[in-house]
């Protein structure tokens, strides 16, 4: 038998088993499919089903002798522990005011938002298709359609960037799920503000959008950037490739 796992994606045949693990790829986006393909509310996971179904699939592969990251095996775990909190829980009968379930829940809707970033990233990309390179210097003086991409072609490195930064140096926050609190306009006011109380008029990128903030700010942040660029309100430099991204007020 054969499973790979891409984009979300569980597909079989009969040769072997693959996993093919991307930027996005892990225990999460095989949670996800698991739980998208059994047609559950990811609000109310049965966790006896999807343990289960989790558990079962690493079972296949170690049989096969398949080499499979660490954290699949700590998910498996958090699962066992879950479960096992919930089936005391129903022959105690007793009533917790914490739902077990409730931070691998958080964790997922995490997760789905970083992806959801991702989609972004990866719309812009398209759109950019016709770029091409001109080196780091950008000339404000042309006024074209070419500077604007080449200007996000920067911002969209420098994102990656902070997202993998992120996503290596903390771990996924959970407790509460929140709603999106964060609005377009308004970031894009804060960002101007901040620009003009500047010395400068100039701001770092990572100043500006720094890995500790929530993800839903960061991406709205990064959002009301590309909007201000494309509205020619602010302009972007980067002096060297590996120097951080100047954001300058017009």
């Amino acid at each position: 038998m054969s499973l790979l796992l891409l984009n979300g994606s569980v597909i079989m045949n009969n040769d072997e088993i693959k996993i093919h693990l991307n930027d996005f790829d892990g225990p999460l986006e095989l949670l996800l499919h698991l739980i998208k393909q059994s047609k559950m509310d990811i609000y109310d996971i049965n966790i006896k089903d999807i343990t289960s179904q989790y558990v079962n699939l690493l079972n296949k592969m170690k049989k096969l002798n398949i080499d499979i990251a660490g954290e699949f095996f700590v998910m498996a775990a958090n699962l066992m522990k879950i479960k096992s909190q919930m089936l005391l829980a129903e022959e105690t009968e007793q009533e917790t005011e914490e739902d077990p379930r409730e931070d691998l829940v958080a964790q997922l809707i995490e997760y789905k938002k970083y992806k959801r970033a991702a989609l972004v990233l990866k719309q812009k990309e398209r759109e950019r298709n016709h770029l091409h390179s001109r080196g780091i210097y950008i000339n404000r003086n042309e006024n074209s359609i070419e500077e604007d991409e080449f200007q996000i072609s920067l911002l969209k490195n420098a994102w990656e960037k902070l997202i993998r930064r992120k996503a290596i140096t903390q771990d996924v926050p959970v407790g509460k799920i929140n709603e999106w609190n964060y609005e377009i306009p308004n970031q894009m006011e804060l960002i101007e503000n901040k620009l003009k109380d500047s010395l400068k008029h100039e701001i770092k990128f990572c100043d500006l959008l720094k890995s500790n903030a929530p993800l839903e700010e960061l991406v709205t942040d990064f959002l009301a950037l590309l909007t201000l660029i494309k509205q020619k309100r602010v302009w972007i430099m980067q002096v060297k490739i590996d120097d951080d991204i100047i954001i300058k007020g017009v």
